[in-house]
């Protein structure tokens, strides 16, 4: 199930899969990089400064509701255009896109 979530650290990703260990997802990584938009692999038990987060996603929301897919897919995409995006990172969004 694809959502849209915020890290600690209020990161917007867009988990495209989930296993017992890791999420899998697309990030914006700051503008200052060579290629802003990549992919992330977390881990489940995130730790952070010596303690364990058990659970360091939590549900991005617009207008109290869970933030639709397809206006992150659009955004990335938009940021990805103006600052760069990795080829994996594009064939992702392409991807989901394809799904909605």
């Amino acid at each position: 199930m694809t959502r849209v979530v915020l890290d600690h650290n209020n990161h917007s990703i867009i988990v495209y899969k989930e296993t017992k260990k890791f999420y899998y997802g697309v990030t914006f990584h700051g503008a200052g990089s060579t290629s802003p938009v990549r992919l992330v692999k977390i881990p489940v038990d995130y730790v952070s400064k010596g303690r364990v987060l058990r659970e360091p996603l939590r549900d991005a929301l617009y207008k109290g509701k869970p933030y639709p897919v397809g206006r992150a897919i659009r955004a990335f995409k938009r940021v990805g255009k103006a600052h760069g995006m990795r080829p994996t990172a594009k064939a992702v969004l392409r991807d989901l896109k394809a799904e909605l």
